[in-house]
């Protein structure tokens, strides 16, 4: 399938699982609303609007780095595209993602009222459902 389709599929899918873990744990996990907030703590002067929409399009943008780094990996290394693989690039994924929101986090220093090993453990879930989408789209 196309990169932008199924990176854009992808993304979305991650997002929605994110959404449905908010709704039913009542943390705010939705990883465009964290990077929004974090954009209005490092830009004060800047509108709600503009951060919420910056949010999104580094939301998109990440998911379209890791897509990236997984189609290197099938055609560097003829890793084959199969479902444990996704599991995997996803745990990977996850782990490099809560290096990244870790990152942010102590740039912006920036501090929400939530368990932040609950929130790396979503993420990691959050990036296998990517990974899987991704990888069973590009099967």
């Amino acid at each position: 399938m196309d990169f932008i389709i199924s990176g854009a599929v992808a993304v979305i899918a991650m997002t929605f699982f994110s959404a449905l873990y908010n709704y039913f744990t009542k943390d705010e996990f939705r990883e465009p609303n964290l990077l929004s907030q974090i954009f209005k703590k490092l830009f004060q002067r800047t509108s709600t609007q503009k951060t919420f929409i910056s949010g999104w399009i580094a939301h998109f943008l990440i998911g379209y780095i890791f897509l990236g780094l997984y189609e290197l990996a099938w055609w560097y290394f003829d890793i084959p595209k199969s479902v444990d693989i996704a599991i995997l690039f996803g745990t990977v994924s996850g782990f490099l993602g809560i290096i990244g929101w870790e990152l942010m986090f102590k740039i912006a220093r920036y501090r929400i009222d939530f368990s932040y090993g609950h929130y790396y453990f979503h993420l990691v879930l959050a990036h296998i459902v990517f990974s899987i989408v991704a990888v069973v789209l590009n099967m």
